[in-house]
């Protein structure tokens, strides 16, 4: 068994309507709904490697599939087994044997295994290093609730001190942004 486990990924630009390449406007950074965040903003590619095998995810929302990820693997924890699909790619199902994670495709039936602590690992790691890259290129992401809760709770804003102050004068920005918009009804 392969005990490697590695995600890359390659943030693409958006081109939907809604997404943030669009976006000049705080507020709208701000007021836009989860499933717009998660969906259309932050296309791109992810490889996800395991025991040398990969599965290929193109032109897939990012920060939706890194979530969703971090919650399979949640659900593997609790329950052992799970399926996740994500668009642009294989649907594979996640099954704990042990200590060992085993990721099925559930199409070509191609397999790999790794150690369940790396498969958490790499999981946190990826989501963290999206949301860092994501938000230092363009911080004022942090205004809206989805980006805002992800980074915090990845870990992204204990990165180091540039990414806490970029954590935190968002949160300043935020705050005089919502008595702004509550102030005009």
């Amino acid at each position: 068994m392969s005990e490697s486990v590695v995600i890359s990924y390659l943030l693409g630009e958006g081109g939907e309507e809604g997404s943030p390449s669009r976006l000049g406007d705080q507020l709208a950074i701000l007021n836009a709904e989860e499933w717009v965040v998660r969906e259309r903003w932050f296309l791109g590619s992810v490889d996800l490697q395991i025991g040398g095998v990969t599965w290929a995810y193109k032109n897939t929302p990012l920060l939706d599939f890194a979530l969703a990820l971090r919650y399979a693997v949640n659900i593997l924890a609790a329950d052992g087994v799970i399926e996740f699909d994500a668009e642009g790619g294989p649907k594979v199902r996640l099954q704990l044997i042990g200590e060992t994670a085993r990721v099925a495709d559930l199409r070509s039936g191609l397999e790999g295994e790794c150690s369940f602590v790396d498969l958490v690992g790499s999981a946190g790691r990826f989501l963290r290093s999206l949301l860092d890259d994501i938000t230092r290129a363009r911080p004022d992401f942090l205004l809206n609730d989805v980006v805002r809760m992800a980074f915090r709770e990845s870990g992204a804003r204990q990165l180091n001190e540039e990414a806490f102050g970029r954590y935190s004068r968002a949160g300043q920005i935020r705050g005089k942004l919502l008595k702004r918009q509550a102030a005009q009804g």
